[in-house]
């Protein structure tokens, strides 16, 4: 009997570390995971902020030529 049960123990530590291996692989992997979704929206925050900075930009940009246009036309007339 003492020897099956000495037999069972290293059976019990191998289960042990390879549940304890694989539990610490999936949060690790979850942890990866978190941290590309992360820059992932980040990324797309700074995208869409550059972009309206830009659309807004060249609106005013159109709307000042376009002012000007207006006041040379009418100082032309």
């Amino acid at each position: 009997m003492k020897e099956k049960s000495q037999k069972d123990t290293p059976v019990v530590v191998v289960v042990v570390v390879v549940v304890v291996v694989v539990v610490a692989v999936v949060v690790v992997a979850v942890a990866l995971a978190a941290a590309a979704v992360l820059v992932v929206v980040i990324v797309v925050i700074v995208v869409v902020v550059v972009v309206v900075v830009v659309v807004v930009v060249v609106v005013v940009v159109v709307e000042e030529e376009e002012e000007d246009e207006e006041k040379g036309l009418i100082f032309k007339a």
